[in-house]
């Protein structure tokens, strides 16, 4: 598939929203946070919105489309071109998550994104949390126990992640593709040159499928994982890949 992979563009967030929510929709962990499906599919449009808004201004967001010109979802295989380099913080013109789009949600062109966050900008900040609840507010009127769910659910990945301590990394909160277009190399055009950047990398997932595939990516699974995420949440694993100038993790032996 020829793909454009980029950054956001200005009034994409709610579209990058709705592909990352109809990814993240049968996610298991998800699924234990948030039971009815509908409410799931309501409080992951919320969530994510105000995810991919604080990332476009705090770390970087990266949207894969079919490139103009190219096979789109029906084409022949091709190479990725990626129109745009930029490294960490700062924002651009084009790289703005406000919600002006054309309110379908439906992320039409849009086939998949990464949020990405750079070492030292997760976890949030007091005022970013801030900034993201009262973009939450209209959610918790809508759906007050969901949302309640993914708060407990985002404490929880909140005191997993890994300590200062530990060492600076880089933090990929959120890979999703479009279900019709999955399978098709829109995954690793997106994480591509997010690996690129000279930093170790950090992720949690909670469907066994995805570990082989990060595997591949460089990752492995962190001692202790599976387990319930924070020591109260859903069963996730929690994957790092070192940066390049470190030698590779060995891997857990997984049960």
């Amino acid at each position: 598939m020829d793909l454009d992979v980029s950054d956001i563009r200005r009034g994409e967030a709610r579209s990058v929203a709705g592909v990352l929510a109809a990814a993240l929709q049968d996610d298991p962990g998800w699924s234990a946070v948030v039971p009815s499906a509908a409410a799931r599919r309501r409080v992951l449009q919320s969530v994510l919105r105000a995810a991919v808004a604080d990332a476009a201004r705090s770390g970087r967001v990266l949207v894969a489309r079919p490139r103009p010109g190219g096979g789109g979802c029906g084409g022949t295989q091709g190479g990725t071109q990626e129109v745009t380099d930029r490294r960490f913080g700062g924002r651009t013109g084009d790289d703005t998550g406000d919600d002006t789009g054309d309110g379908t949600g439906d992320g039409t062109g849009v086939l998949g994104a990464a949020v990405w966050l750079p070492p030292g900008a997760y976890p949030m900040t007091a005022g970013r949390k801030t900034w993201a609840a009262l973009r939450l507010l209209p959610a918790g009127v809508r759906d007050p126990g969901g949302l309640r769910a993914a708060a407990a659910f985002g404490s929880a990945v909140d005191a997993a992640f890994p300590a200062p301590a530990e060492g600076p990394v880089a933090y990929l909160q959120v890979l999703g593709v479009r279900p019709s277009a999955a399978r098709r190399g829109v995954g690793r055009a997106l994480l591509a040159p997010l690996l690129a950047h000279p930093c170790a990398v950090y992720l949690e997932t909670s469907a066994p499928g995805n570990v082989a595939y990060y595997e591949r990516a460089g990752f492995a699974v962190l001692p202790g994982s599976p387990a319930p995420i924070g020591g109260r949440g859903p069963v996730m694993w929690r994957m790092a890949r070192p940066s390049p100038s470190e030698p590779p993790a060995s891997p857990t032996t997984r049960r």
